[in-house]
C-alpha cells in the first residue's frame, strides 16, 4: 500500500515538472498495485490523475476511458465526492474536444450533485464550464452569469479555479 501511494506521489511531482512521460509511468504503474490490492478509492484516484494528465498531453481517447473507469468505480463504491471531481473533469475533457452537447450534459448531471455535497469548489468549476459552454453557443448574457456565480463562489470560498481556452478558430 505505502509504495503505491508514494509511486503514485512520484507521478504527482513528475507531472508538476513537466516529465510527463515519467508521471504517465509512476501512475500507471501506482495504479496496477492499487488494483492489485483491491483498493477501490485509490483506483478511482489513480485514474483520475491518469485522465488528466492524458488530458494535457491531448491523448482525448485515453482520457476518456480512465474517467470513464474512474465514474464506474465511484458509482460502484458510492462515493459521491469522487464521482463529482470526475465528472467536473470529464465536461472539462469535452470541453478541450469541442464536444459541447456532452460537457452540458456532464455539468446538467453534476451540479445538483456538487450543491447537494455543498461543494464550492466544484460548483465553481462547473459554472465556468457552463459558461463557456453558453458562450460557445452565442448566449452572452448567460455565459457572463455563469462566470459571475463561479468567480464569486471561488473567492468566497479561496478556491482556484482552473483557467483553459477553446480553440475559437
Amino acid at each position: 500500500r505505502l509504495a503505491a501511494m508514494t509511486t503514485q506521489n512520484r507521478g504527482i511531482v513528475a507531472n508538476m515538472r513537466g516529465d510527463l512521460p515519467r508521471a504517465l509511468a509512476h501512475y500507471r504503474e501506482s495504479l496496477a498495485a492499487y488494483e492489485g490490492l483491491g483498493m477501490s478509492r485509490e483506483v478511482c484516484g489513480a485514474l483520475n490523475n491518469l485522465g488528466m494528465l492524458y488530458t494535457d498531453m491531448g491523448e482525448w481517447d485515453e482520457a476518456d476511458t480512465a474517467y470513464r473507469r474512474a465514474s464506474a468505480v465511484a458509482e460502484r463504491e458510492d462515493d459521491r465526492a469522487a464521482h463529482l471531481l470526475v465528472m467536473c473533469n470529464m465536461a472539462e475533457l469535452a470541453l478541450s474536444r469541442g464536444r459541447v452537447d456532452e460537457a452540458e450534459s456532464v455539468c446538467a448531471r453534476a451540479l445538483p450533485l456538487a450543491q447537494e455535497l455543498g461543494d464550492a469548489g466544484a460548483e465553481a468549476e462547473l459554472r465556468k464550464h457552463r459558461g463557456i459552454i453558453a458562450r460557445e453557443r452565442g448566449r452572452m448574457v448567460e455565459a457572463e452569469a455563469e462566470f459571475t456565480l463561479g468567480a464569486s463562489l471561488a473567492s468566497r470560498r479561496q478556491v482556484v479555479v482552473n483557467t483553459y481556452v477553446i480553440d475559437e478558430g
